[in-house]
């Protein structure tokens, strides 16, 4: 059971002079007290906006010309070739149909359920403490993979970032949507989920900082999927949407940074493609929309699980 503390005298006298500097006086805040309602249905209110609004830029990197989503079982074939696992999936997702254009989305996108690399690479709670070892796992296939270009993981790269604990995890929100997904796939007998993905092009040519994509994503309605560096490094394998340098970049906002394991965790990770024709997987402030960068998502409410 959650705990509430008590709101302190010193947070009522702040409250009181940010009223005040807004011309409010005593009687105004008197007005509070007296309508306890009305202040819990304008905090409700102020709850629903997105905080994180303004950090958008205008889009200046884009997919791959020409790109289209490649059919489940090219993705299929990519992904067995640099991951080392034969995927399963629901047949029935190739037929899925969705919606594109403005926040639509790209096509159907294959990736690897997390417990299934966890036991594949011996991993221990892959969702939770072991997810950095996933990862760092995942960049390790690229790096020894002739399929694709070489990659600088700059978060093992100085020191062992990811194998640490409080380094990385999965957005609290996205892990409760992920994990019964996951859970669903596994008692059908699949080791991999499909469903409708947008790639970082979200079709308003408009670019968002990772924190306000996030946001954006799990306040729809449904919900959507923010991807998480594992599903999005697996989709950049089986989709190949980055190839060369002066294409849009993938940030991907279902997973926290914490870079100076303060406590923070304002960072975002991403995958780069530099002009020397190498990968690189990196970590940058959340709060900072890029215009060479998109936010991968996925629509949970469309995918070829049985109910």
């Amino acid at each position: 059971m959650n705990t509430v503390l008590p709101i302190g005298a010193r947070q009522t006298g702040e409250l009181a002079r940010l009223l005040e500097e807004r011309g409010c006086g005593k009687s105004d805040f008197q007005l509070l007290g007296e309508n306890p309602d009305d202040v819990v249905a304008l905090i409700e209110q102020i709850k629903q906006r997105n905080p994180y609004i303004c950090e958008q830029c205008d889009q200046a990197w884009f997919y791959p010309e020409g790109f289209a989503m490649p059919t489940l079982e090219t993705q299929a074939g990519r992904l067995q070739k640099v991951l080392g696992f034969e995927p399963k999936w629901p047949e029935a997702a190739q037929n899925l149909s969705f919606s594109t254009g403005e926040f639509g989305v790209d096509g159907i996108g294959l990736w690897p359920i997390l417990p299934t690399l966890g036991q594949l690479w011996d991993i221990e709670n892959p969702r939770g403490a072991g997810y950095g070892k996933v990862i760092a796992t995942v960049c390790t296939t690229i790096i020894d993979s002739p399929e694709m270009a070489p990659l600088v993981n700059w978060r093992t790269k100085n020191r062992d970032e990811l194998t640490l604990p409080d380094y990385v995890r999965i957005v609290v929100e996205v892990r409760d949507i992920l994990v019964p997904l996951e859970e669903a796939a596994l008692s059908q007998g699949y080791n991999c989920l499909a469903m409708p993905v947008c790639l970082g092009n979200w079709g308003t040519k408009i670019c968002y900082s990772p924190r306000n994509a996030l946001w954006q994503i799990l306040h729809w309605d449904p919900k959507g999927l923010a991807i998480e560096p594992v599903a999005g490094l697996s989709l950049a394998i089986g989709t190949k949407v980055l190839t060369a340098y002066g294409q849009q970049w993938k940030d991907f906002p279902g997973a926290q940074y914490n870079w100076e394991r303060d406590g923070l965790w304002s960072d975002s990770l991403s995958l780069y493609f530099f002009d020397d024709a190498r990968f690189e997987f990196y970590a940058r402030d959340a709060r900072y929309a890029r215009g060479l960068c998109g936010s991968l998502f996925a629509r949970p409410g469309v995918s070829g699980l049985a109910a």
